[in-house]
């Protein structure tokens, strides 16, 4: 017996190509050839996106990086956390880094030995149709290939009871993208000391974008106090005081430690430390 071929209606064919792609929550890479690389992904009518500079990224570079999430339903959405931090454990969006090698570039309070202060957790509700977009700055710290994730939790209510859904753990957008161990020159700040002043030097496209981050420790004969600022803070000089370390007067100080880093956005950090 003889099949002859068998042709589908151009009108079906379009419809059943359309709904192969929507039937799944895929991550979605894109590249603007001027703008940004983004990777996005759906979940239960929330969309989370990941934002990248499509330009080439270096060792030390100061990387912004935006995480934002739409809610797609008719219904409110509440995430756990704080869509203003970037501070891993209080975020309500997240971002982390895997991947990289030799050679490394490290920050002070981390060679110091200084964590992150974390606040209790909180809630944002997140409205029908509404984006929220959390703002980061991520220092470079590791050579070659490398890996961006971003991630939440939705969370729902009853009673005093709150519970997450991790949408967004076993399907995350993610980027992927090399970082080079050259630091152009042209993307170089640098500081200097003097007295009780640190003070930023910095290319004219740089100065109008400047953050830091800062710690101070004060050693005691029985412990230790910390004063830090680990989110990157505006800058709005050029030049800043050496950190304190918020003593206590009522003991006596046996040393003292401090850190700054200073960056702008598509240039390397400089940092300076006691």
């Amino acid at each position: 017996m003889h099949i002859g071929k068998f042709y589908l209606p151009k009108k079906i064919l379009f419809w059943l190509v359309l709904l192969s792609i929507f039937a799944t929550s895929a991550t979605v890479v894109a590249a603007s050839p001027a703008q940004e690389r983004v990777a996005s992904i759906r979940s239960n009518g929330v969309e989370l996106t990941l934002h990248v500079p499509n330009e080439p990224i270096f060792l030390s570079e100061l990387l912004p990086v935006d995480v934002s999430l739409t809610n797609e339903n008719s219904q409110p959405v509440t995430l756990m956390g704080d869509i203003n931090s970037t501070l891993f454990c209080n975020a309500a969006v997240k971002l982390s880094i895997k991947g990289g090698g030799e050679p490394h570039f490290q920050l002070p309070h981390e060679q110091n030995g200084v964590t992150h202060g974390c606040a209790a957790f909180g809630e944002v509700t997140v409205q029908p149709h509404q984006t929220v977009t959390t703002h980061y700055f991520l220092p470079m710290t590791a050579s070659g290939a490398v890996t961006l994730q971003a991630s939440a939790s939705l969370a729902s209510r009853s009673g005093d009871i709150v519970s997450t859904n991790d949408a967004f753990i076993h399907h995350t957008p993610t980027l992927a993208f090399n970082v080079s161990p050259q630091i152009p020159a042209e993307r170089r700040l640098s500081l200097r000391l003097s007295g009780s002043r640190i003070f930023v030097s910095a290319p004219a496209p740089a100065r109008a974008h400047l953050y830091y981050q800062a710690f101070g420790e004060c050693q005691y004969g029985d412990g230790s106090s910390i004063h830090r600022s680990l989110e990157w803070i505006t800058l709005p000089d050029l030049a800043l005081n050496v950190p304190d370390c918020a003593r206590d007067t009522s003991r006596t100080v046996t040393g003292q430690d401090w850190g700054v880093s200073v960056g702008s956005p598509g240039y390397a950090i400089a940092t300076l430390n006691k």
